[in-house]
């Protein structure tokens, strides 16, 4: 119940935060944890801030949020142990909610990870176990997958990876830690590797 209820307390805010501008990846626009909101309060009230909504089905995930115009994205692990994408109304309504793959069974964090970042008419998520999918928004298809440990030989570290993908112009930049590919870049529309570095 405490992690729903983070979840939701940063839903609100940052459904408020969208107002002003959109949030289109971790940690806002400039990934910098900053935003251009004004009027906020400078400290909450005894009680808390009052809970507009609450949205409930969600699976289990350290995910924060992206909003974009109307829509809200965000990750989760459920019963099943696959990965899903949220797509959200402002009123917290799952409008999509499409599978990406298997999450992780790591049994000190077995859950999702990745926050959602969009570019465009594109959401991009990274699985704890190293696969990075592409969707076409607002219909939800997938358009590819990576298998970052297969195609760069990573070796998934203890907590596994809890990455949210950073995206420079045509370029997708993600962190597969391989021998030859601790940092790579991806071609966003197609997933083909444009770069990898030592």
């Amino acid at each position: 119940m405490r992690k729903l209820t983070l979840i939701i307390t940063v839903m609100v805010f940052m459904v408020g935060a969208a107002c002003a501008e959109d949030v289109t990846q971790f940690r806002g626009p400039g990934r910098d944890g900053r935003f251009q909101e004004s009027g906020l309060l400078k400290e909450w009230p005894s009680g808390g801030p009052p809970v507009i909504w609450v949205a409930r089905g969600l699976g289990r995930g350290y995910s924060s949020v992206s909003v974009v115009d109307d829509t809200i994205y965000l990750t989760g692990k459920e019963g099943d142990g696959q990965g899903y994408l949220y797509l959200l109304d402002l009123d917290g309504n799952v409008k999509k909610r499409v599978a990406y793959g298997k999450e992780t069974d790591n049994a000190q964090a077995p859950m999702s990870r990745s926050t959602p970042t969009i570019d465009g008419d594109r959401a991009y998520v990274t699985s704890a176990p190293g696969v990075v999918s592409c969707f076409r928004i607002p219909d939800a298809t997938k358009l590819w997958q990576v298998d970052m440990m297969k195609r760069f030989g990573g070796k998934l570290p203890t907590w596994h990876i809890a990455e949210s993908v950073l995206i420079d112009g045509n370029r997708l930049i993600c962190t597969p830690g391989g021998p030859d590919a601790s940092v790579v870049a991806l071609d966003k529309m197609t997933g083909e590797t444009v770069w990898t570095s030592k």
